[in-house]
């Protein structure tokens, strides 16, 4: 909610200062080109200014990037069995995928930043037992 209302202040001072660009000193509306342009560039500046440097803030504060190449995940126990005969029908294309042939697909603007350590599971509902999870808690099980 916070970037909306800071947006609403700046697009309501961008509005006041080009209206105010277009008025001469008698009250008049002769805008000259120049003023009108020199304000929409300022704008324009501060938005860039403010945009990138919100950007950067955000990263020094909420990133996780160095939270997120610290994890290493188990290796498994014994890998899956692939059955004999499997097949999807799909002729000379491998049955399993290998790791670095996998891609993402996002649909997202911005990767979520979470934080493994302030990170829970909770299971609950329609179960016997509930039970919450740490990060580190997934990564100890088999």
């Amino acid at each position: 909610m916070i970037p909306a209302i800071f947006g609403v202040i700046a697009g309501g001072a961008v509005l006041v200062g080009l209206l105010r660009s277009v008025r001469s000193d008698d009250g008049s509306a002769h805008p000259t080109r120049r003023q009108f342009l020199q304000v929409g560039v300022a704008s324009a500046g501060f938005a860039a200014i403010g945009g990138f440097g919100g950007r950067a803030w955000q990263h020094a504060h909420f990133g996780v990037s160095k939270q997120r190449a610290a994890v290493v995940l188990p290796k498994p126990v014994s890998a899956a069995p692939v059955l004999a005969g499997a097949d999807l029908g799909k002729g000379a294309n491998p049955y399993v995928t290998p790791n670095q042939d996998f891609y993402r697909i996002d649909t997202a603007l911005a990767v979520p930043q979470i934080d493994p350590k302030g990170w829970r599971l909770r299971i609950h509902g329609l179960v016997d037992h509930e039970l919450t999870l740490t990060y580190d808690d997934l990564l100890a099980r088999r």
